[in-house]
């Protein structure tokens, strides 16, 4: 669905609208060693953000694994979004 089909029909309430995620993302290579450790010194994350992504980060690594189910809480400005936006560069990479 492109953006003018979106612009020109009316929003239906029960509709729920998701990206297509598969134009963002890249062939992925297995040899390509991404140290979690530089995106996250990169990104300035203090030491709970860190630890959050790293868990995540690695777990990406794991076969086989199980899903992670994770809870990242925190009040307006404790760097939630941060957290998530060195993931997707990780993952970009």
């Amino acid at each position: 669905m492109t953006i003018e089909t979106l612009q020109s029909r009316p929003f239906e309430s029960h509709e729920i609208l998701v990206p297509d995620i598969q134009s963002h993302t890249h062939p992925i290579d297995p040899y390509r060693d991404v140290k979690s450790s530089h995106v996250a010194k990169e990104w300035t994350l203090n030491d709970d953000q860190a630890r959050a992504f790293k868990i995540i980060a690695e777990h990406s690594r794991l076969n086989n694994s199980e899903p992670l189910r994770m809870f990242i809480g925190g009040s307006a400005g404790t760097g939630k979004s941060r957290v998530i936006n060195a993931l997707k560069d990780f993952f970009v990479r």
